[in-house]
């Protein structure tokens, strides 16, 4: 639950490029600032991440589940394992680059969007492969949160008893988590190519643009 929760902030953040570089920046070092950042990163990301990626090897390893009666199928137990394989090679990608840059110092507002927009937006052999991996990364984690969910509402009283409440969260949690992968591949593409895929906000100025978009044979 706290990582679900995490995912859901971490989208309402990054959301704010949509109103522009300048004001996402601002959020950011604003963010940043908050008393106590550090040990609620702590409590609330880092050890329950880590708990949760350690339970999860060990199980993928030892084959051993939880529970003597599980609700997922064979298929989905092995699609589980492997959106769970995608996000922690996701974090082994995304978390030197960002959080643990310069030596574990927190970088800036502005430092923090001009290396997202270049980060996504390089490419090679004109693809952008840095972006697909946040794609994927992304679609993993959502896939991970809305099916772990599912798997969480099936084991209670309600969910055994009746097959239309599972059915129902199943569509309910699949549509939820597919608007949460939306939401964050807008903010993907937005930074890859300058124009969102769509917006919910109104537009950004000029002035407060989203940041250079880089040309197709750019590299860094």
């Amino acid at each position: 639950m706290p990582l679900g929760g995490f995912l859901l902030v971490h989208l309402a953040i990054n959301a704010f490029a949509l109103r522009g570089a300048a004001r996402f920046a601002t959020v950011l070092g604003a963010l940043h600032r908050m008393p106590g950042l550090g040990a609620l990163e702590a409590g609330f990301i880092v050890l329950p991440l880590a708990l949760h990626g350690a339970l999860g090897v060990w199980l993928a390893a030892t084959r051993r589940p939880l529970t003597a009666k599980r609700p997922y199928s064979p298929n989905m137990q092995l699609a589980m394992r492997i959106a769970g394989i995608g996000v922690l090679a996701f974090l082994g990608m995304h978390l030197p680059e960002f959080r643990w840059r310069d030596g574990g110092e927190r970088l800036g507002g502005n430092a923090t969007a001009a290396l997202l927009a270049a980060d996504l937006s390089w490419t090679w052999q004109g693809m952008p492969w840095r972006a697909l991996a946040y794609l994927v990364g992304a679609g993993c984690a959502a896939f991970h949160l809305g099916v772990g969910l599912w798997g969480l509402f099936a084991g209670s009283s309600r969910g055994q008893s009746s097959r239309r409440a599972r059915v129902a969260a199943a569509w309910g949690l699949g549509a939820a988590s597919f608007a949460i992968w939306l939401g964050f591949a807008n903010v993907v593409v937005l930074h890859a190519t300058g124009a969102a895929l769509f917006r919910v906000t109104p537009a950004a100025t000029e002035a407060e643009g989203t940041g250079p978009c880089l040309p197709p044979n750019a590299s860094h």
